[in-house]
């Protein structure tokens, strides 16, 4: 079966949600979910979750139904397989550094102003990874 392509203007709107609206409301956008915690149905439901035996919700952190209808439809905007959301740009950058680089391997980062993010390589995270890094202030040019 062959993927319907969709413009962009519907991808923004309609990507990563069922069309017949939400399943717990039938709410044809996307509810904001504002909870931390869920319910399980028993102490297996709960441990199959935490043991990701099953798919679903456990905590807010790690899984959020408004996040995830966020995350697929920037993936489909991008043409991506699946996408992360995060809560700042700090946790995008250490997310990205501990799922690519590992104890021994060195990260250089350009950077056109010094700020939170030099310091974050040349005395935070990276270090106590075991991971080296160093910042290269690159030259803005204007055109």
């Amino acid at each position: 079966m062959s993927k319907r392509q969709c413009h962009v203007e519907t991808l923004a709107i309609h990507a990563g949600q069922d069309a017949h609206g939400d399943p717990a409301t039938n709410a044809r956008a996307v509810p904001v979910y504002r909870t931390t915690a869920y319910n399980f149905r028993d102490s297996k439901h709960g441990a199959d979750l935490f043991g990701l035996r099953e798919l679903g919700n456990i905590y807010a952190r790690l899984m959020n139904p408004t996040n995830d209808v966020l995350a697929k439809r920037i993936a489909a905007l991008e043409g991506g397989a699946a996408a992360q959301t995060l809560s700042s740009g700090t946790a995008a950058i250490f997310f990205t550094i501990t799922n690519i680089a590992r104890a021994g391997d060195e990260i250089v980062a350009a950077f056109a102003e010094t700020g939170d993010k030099d310091k974050f390589y040349r005395k935070g995270s990276t270090k106590n990874l075991g991971v080296g890094s160093g910042a290269v202030f690159s030259i803005q040019y204007q055109f």
